[in-house]
This record gives structure tokens, sequence and C-alpha cells, in this order.
């Protein structure tokens, strides 16, 4: 969750907050052996602005970690010279090699021979389908064209029947 909100701060993407805390929360709270939430000094104050009462609470305290550059390469960012940071994923080539980034590895001829093939059976399958519903409409087509046949039947019937229940009242 944490590398997840580092990327979304990073590249601009909104994030909830309230959610993100919550849900870390839970877990926290649903843990065998439970570890201290690392947002402490931040909950703490809101709880004190809403006078939630700490008598019966024990305070631990720990470090938080510091985050580095060396954090930022191990979740695969790198400071370029004209862009701040930005994701391996994109950089170009000439930056990946100025930074000495390792490139993301390239596709061999036999995975995309392999990602070819499947391609072409799942476009098999949804052809199959296709057809199908092609089938399957012109079924119902005629089966609408029938209906509307047989009430222009009724219809033509009943024009010359309710002059006579007129006439008969």
């Amino acid at each position: 969750m944490a590398l997840e909100s580092i990327y979304r701060l990073m590249n601009g993407y909104s994030m909830d907050y309230a959610l993100i805390i919550v849900s870390y929360m839970y877990r926290v709270a649903n843990m065998n052996c439970p570890t201290s939430l690392s947002y402490g000094n931040l909950l703490t104050r809101i709880f004190t602005h809403f006078k939630v009462s700490f008598d019966s609470e024990d305070c631990i305290t720990q470090s938080v970690p510091v985050i580095s550059a060396n954090s930022f390469k191990s979740l695969r960012f790198y400071k370029t010279a004209t862009r701040g940071w930005k994701h391996a994923s994109e950089l170009t080539f000439a930056e990946a090699t100025a930074l000495q980034a390792p490139l993301p590895e390239q596709p061999t001829l036999l995975t995309l021979r392999d990602s070819l093939e499947r391609l072409r059976e799942d476009n098999a399958k949804l052809r199959t389908q296709v057809d199908l519903i092609h089938s399957n409409m012109g079924l119902l087509r005629k089966k609408l064209d029938e209906l509307i046949r047989y009430l222009k039947e009724i219809e033509d019937m009943t024009q010359g029947v309710m002059p006579v229940m007129t006439y008969l009242r």
C-alpha cells in the first residue's frame, strides 16, 4: 500500500487518504502479530482534536525510517536531469543508459510467437461467438416478423367485428 501511495503521489494521481488509513488500520487490527501504525502522529493529532481519551492506552514510540534516494531506486524510480524522478518504465533508452538503470526485459521471439498464437485462438473463439449471435439475431428477426404478421391478421379480423359489436349494444 505504501509503495502504491508513493507511486500515485509522484505521478499526480488523486488519493483518498482517509480510505488508505482506515484500510491499513483494519488490516493491522486483524493481524496475529499487530505492528504499530506508521502514521501514529497524524492519528494522535486527530484523536486529540476530537477529545478522544488516551487514559487506558499505552504510549509506544518507535523511530520512523527515512525515505532516501535508495528507497526510490528500490521502487525503480530514478532522478533524471530534466524531469526530476521517473519510473524505470518511463525512461528513454538514453536516460536508462546514462543512469545505469536496468532496461525493461525485451520479449523474445518465442514469447512473441506464443502471444500471437493465443491471440489467434482468442480471435477464433470470438468469431464463433459473433457468428452465433448473428444466427440468433436472424432467428429472432424471423420470429418477430411472424409475430407482426399475426398481430396484423388479428387487427384485420377485429376491425370487421368491432362495428357489429357497437351495433349490438
